[in-house]
């Protein structure tokens, strides 16, 4: 099994959802989800927000492939550590917090507010891949010219944790959150980092990144659009 699915942002998108599971069952890949899984404000009732979380809860008990997600700033409205989430933890579901492995890969996944103490855990700096909803800032990623003035709302923790100097191991680094980025993929230190937020909530497949780790390479797809990326030099 060498094939990862990302995606990010899905926002309760019960179409989306389904795609998932039937893409993963057909392909037999693993999956990744940085981030977002739940659409919420502030502002909507706390009972909408829970029958999201208990749809969500219900799809991931159902699944029957490999796993792997962590929080975004959408996912903590109800509780400030996404509780919720890590109560979906078990055998092949990796969660926030969590390290989980996928062949000979492991894969970190963190939660929404890492701050730079987390991605030094000994546990996180040997990883492989580290799941993140905010991209490293700096790399384009996390920058979005929507609107006027351009905006980089990438992480700067994150960013300064996959300098050299840090001795990171991390080749791949997935992550969403900025649905209008400049860029999907970039270097930042030694890793490729790779952003699968889509800025189209009404297609019917959602903007998703499939990632070959034996082959080394990384295919984006998003409407008629497909890109991709070598990581042979990276991965693999």
């Amino acid at each position: 099994m060498s094939q990862l699915l990302h995606l990010s942002d899905l926002h309760g998108n019960k179409t989306w959802f389904y795609w998932v599971a039937k893409q993963a069952r057909a392909t037999g890949c693993a999956v990744a989800i940085s981030g977002d899984l739940v659409d919420a404000d502030a502002q909507q009732a706390s009972s909408a927000l829970k029958r999201q979380i208990d749809w969500i809860g219900t799809w991931v008990r159902a699944i029957d492939f490999p796993l792997f997600l962590c929080s975004g700033n959408h996912d903590i409205v109800l509780d400030d550590n996404a509780d919720w989430l890590r109560a979906l933890a078990r055998p092949g579901v990796t969660v926030d917090g969590g390290v989980g492995v996928f062949g000979d890969w492991t894969i970190a996944c963190l939660p929404w507010g890492s701050e730079a103490v987390d991605f030094l855990r000994p546990n996180v700096v040997e990883a492989d891949v580290w799941l993140h909803h905010a991209p490293p800032s700096e790399c384009g990623l996390g920058r979005s010219d929507d609107g006027g003035q351009p905006i980089d709302f990438g992480s700067d923790d994150l960013f300064a944790a996959l300098s050299p100097a840090w001795g990171a191991r991390a080749k791949l680094v997935l992550s969403g959150h900025v649905h209008t980025a400049t860029k999907w993929q970039a270097k930042c230190g030694r890793a490729i980092c790779l952003n699968a937020a889509g800025d189209n909530p009404l297609a019917t497949v959602p903007k998703h990144v499939l990632i070959d780790l034996k082959a080394g390479e990384a295919i984006l797809k998003s409407g008629h659009m497909v890109d991709r990326v070598t990581l042979r030099n990276q991965v693999g």
